[in-house]
């Protein structure tokens, strides 16, 4: 849970997401009204309303559209966020909501700026579309993106991908799980074996100020780094474009826990 006292996250979630898409709206394109498509349910409401509240502190109207969590066709959704012409829609999708995003804005002619969250970059989601329903779309990720100079951290991950992976999708959530191990790991490699107790653990992870992570924002585990979110220690984002079918990066590092917290 990102409300726990004893739980320790390596990612912004939904929530640092749309924080990041709705700070990019509203201050790099200066948009006017933006549309967010969400499907209910408890988290993906609460980072939907994170976004309303910074949008329109900078002045931006805001259009919330739920849809059924669930449902495999969200046309109906994204049809009335058109409506109301907005410069930017943002897409809260996973999984097959993914491509039935990016099919149902294509299907409607949707000239928006698009964002979707990082879910829906991976190359098995984008293979199962037509590229044009995905060029132009803006993505969060949660490290750095280059093809062509890959760090340590990349490569090892890599490595254990090529080895272990078997068909896993290396852009998914496993970024986010073995970011955790590896942080983990670290830690407890500092505490040796006797130090390697719950409290132990927690008690090292609390005392945590800009520590390096694996493959992600130096992280500082003490409960203030994102409000109401106690549970995140390195919510920061970065926001990627794709460009010719290609994911380029569009940002730096985006602070969002100080954006929603201004």
């Amino acid at each position: 849970s990102v409300t726990s006292p004893n739980s320790f996250q390596w990612r912004g979630g939904s929530w640092g997401a749309t924080v990041a898409f709705a700070d990019w709206a509203a201050n790099e394109l200066e948009a006017e009204k933006v549309a967010i498509v969400y499907g209910e349910f408890g988290s993906i409401t609460q980072s939907a309303e994170y976004a309303r509240t910074v949008l329109e502190r900078s002045g931006v109207t805001t259009q919330l559209v739920p849809y059924p969590i669930l449902a495999t066709d969200v046309s109906s959704a994204i049809q009335p966020a058109a409506a109301g012409e907005p410069y930017a829609i943002v897409m809260l999708a996973a999984d097959a909501g993914c491509a039935a995003g990016y099919e149902g804005m294509q299907t409607l002619g949707i000239t928006a700026q698009r964002f979707f969250t990082g879910a829906c970059v991976s190359p098995t989601i984008l293979g199962s579309v037509d590229p044009a329903a995905t060029e132009g779309t803006i993505f969060n990720v949660e490290g750095p993106i280059s093809a062509t100079d890959p760090n340590e951290d990349a490569a090892l991950y890599q490595a254990v991908i090529d080895q272990y992976g078997d068909g896993v999708d290396a852009m998914g959530a496993a970024t986010v799980t073995f970011r955790a191990f590896m942080n983990l790991y670290s830690i407890m490699r500092g505490l040796g074996a006797e130090g390697t107790t719950p409290a132990g653990i927690t008690d090292a992870l609390s005392s945590q100020v800009d520590t390096p992570s694996f493959m992600g924002h130096p992280y500082t585990c003490d409960g203030q780094q994102f409000d109401g979110l106690p549970a995140m220690c390195s919510p920061q984002q970065i926001l990627g474009q794709v460009e010719d079918g290609e994911l380029v990066q569009l940002s730096d590092w985006i602070d969002v826990g100080a954006i929603y917290g201004d």
